[in-house]
């Protein structure tokens, strides 16, 4: 074995270090770039609104007596697990059991668990719902009250200092969704499009999926996209948390009323199990404790 020179050996390691510390640097740019806000952007590879369910390959249900309560990611993991986790808690001493708390990366996920007996009750989003219903007849048990309303609406958002006035003039632009299977975030922006003649999947020049409508917002307001499309109450509720979005973002579109997002169990949940479920939903307003739990969660 031939010995480099310890010339050779002191160069390789001074270029090693460099290219260390450029990578240390280029990462703290990015973080100081994103103003503190951080959120995932994927491409999108298919713009089919009938893209077929993501296949199951988790393992079976969780051992012992355990409720399973799963969130569709209409908001970030991290407001996730903080904000229905009492409620996971709640519902699951109420039938003495493990609660357990599910976290899925697409809407289509949450509806998997529904199909393959994963989860005991979930919360969808409208069009997850419709296309649970066709598919493998998916039970909706209980609508939200929020801030006295049954339905909501997709805002369509822009930079407020952008010169955009109306979807059309996002042709050619970056434009990012919570999820395909999102009725806010997808459905209507694409249906809007194609009442006018446009072609949803070659209209913006790229596509992304943010996982999450808070990501989605935060993408316009960082300079990431040019547009979104968000649900209404997770737009309201991100203003009020973080009122210096108030300063960078602007509805330009707001669609009609859509059905509030439901809660839903699988076909196959035993009758007698699902009354239960649906009456114990029912009075959580009226308990002294699982009022509060509604209240956190703005139901």
């Amino acid at each position: 074995m031939t010995r480099l020179p310890a010339k050779q050996i002191s160069w390789f390691l001074f270029f090693m270090a460099a290219i260390v510390a450029w990578y240390g640097v280029t990462l703290l740019l990015a973080r100081v770039g994103q103003r503190h806000w951080s959120f995932r952007l994927q491409p999108v590879r298919d713009l089919d609104l009938t893209e077929p369910l993501v296949p199951w390959s988790a393992p079976g249900p969780v051992p012992g007596r355990a409720f399973r309560l799963a969130v569709a990611p209409v908001v970030s993991p991290e407001k996730t697990l903080e904000r229905y986790q009492e409620l996971a808690r709640y519902l699951a001493n109420r039938f003495s059991r493990t609660p357990v708390l599910l976290q899925r990366s697409s809407y289509a996920e949450v509806n998997n668990l529904v199909r393959y007996d994963q989860c005991d009750l979930a919360f969808v989003c409208t069009n997850a719902l419709i296309l649970g219903e066709r598919d493998f007849g998916m039970r909706a048990v209980a609508i939200p009250v929020i801030g006295g309303a049954i339905t909501y609406h997709s805002y369509i958002v822009v930079r407020a200092d952008a010169p955009e006035e109306s979807l059309l003039a996002l042709r050619g632009k970056r434009f990012v969704s919570a999820d395909l299977m999102s009725t806010s975030g997808w459905l209507y922006p694409a249906d809007w499009l194609r009442t006018r003649g446009e072609n949803p999947a070659t209209f913006f020049a790229e596509h992304l999926i943010a996982g999450s409508h808070d990501q989605a917002l935060l993408a316009v307001a960082t300079g990431r996209a040019d547009g979104a499309a968000v649900d209404s109450l997770v737009y309201t509720q991100v203003l009020r948390e973080d009122p210096r979005l108030r300063e960078l973002v602007r509805v330009i579109l707001k669609s009609p009323a859509f059905g509030m997002p439901p809660l839903v169990v699988s076909p196959r949940m035993a009758p007698a199990f699902r009354r239960r479920l649906q009456a114990l939903l029912f009075r959580m307003k009226d308990d002294p404790e699982g009022g509060p739990i509604l209240a956190l969660l703005g139901i």
